[in-house]
C-alpha cells in the first residue's frame, strides 16, 4: 500500500497525495493506512494534520485504536499542543482503549498470583460492563 509506505518513510506529503487518489477512486483507506499517516505526523511534527486525520477516521467510522492515540499524542506534543494531546488521552482513556488497558492489568496480576484466574474474569467482565464495552 502506498500510504502505509510513505507514512512508514515519513514522507507525509506522499501519504496524502497517495491518500487523495484513493478518495478519488470512491474508496478510503483502511485503519493501518490512517495509522501510517498519523505516524507519519508525529515525526514530520504536523499536529493539526493529525486531527484531521483522526476527524476522518471518525467520520467513516474507523475506530481508533492504541496505535492512532499514540502517534496522534506524540505529534500534538511535538508541536506544544499540550491541550490537544491532553483532550485526546482523555478521550483514549474514556473509550475501548482502557478497557484493553484493564486487560492487560489483570491479565498481569493473573500472572503473578495476585489476582486467581476465576476473580480475574469477574473483574473483566465487571470492567466491561461498567464501561459500556462489549466484550
Amino acid at each position: 500500500n502506498v500510504i502505509v509506505i510513505a507514512g512508514l518513510r515519513q514522507d507525509l506529503n506522499a501519504a496524502e497525495d497517495a491518500l487523495q487518489e484513493l478518495k478519488s477512486t470512491g474508496q478510503y483507506p483502511d485503519i493501518v493506512a490512517y495509522n501510517a499517516m498519523l505516524r507519519a505526523c508525529s515525526k514530520t511534527k504536523a499536529g493539526y494534520k493529525a486531527l484531521d486525520i483522526l476527524q476522518e477516521m471518525r467520520q467513516f467510522g474507523i475506530p481508533l485504536d492504541i496505535h492512532s492515540y499514540n502517534s496522534a499524542i506524540k505529534a500534538l506534543v511535538e508541536c506544544g499542543m499540550s491541550d490537544d494531546a491532553k483532550k485526546l488521552f482523555d478521550d483514549m482513556i474514556a473509550q475501548k482503549e482502557r478497557a484493553e488497558v484493564m486487560e492487560g492489568l489483570v491479565d498481569n496480576a493473573t500472572k503473578e498470583g495476585l489476582l486467581p484466574s476465576g476473580l480475574a474474569e469477574e473483574v473483566a467482565t465487571e470492567g466491561e460492563r461498567e464501561l459500556s464495552i462489549a466484550p
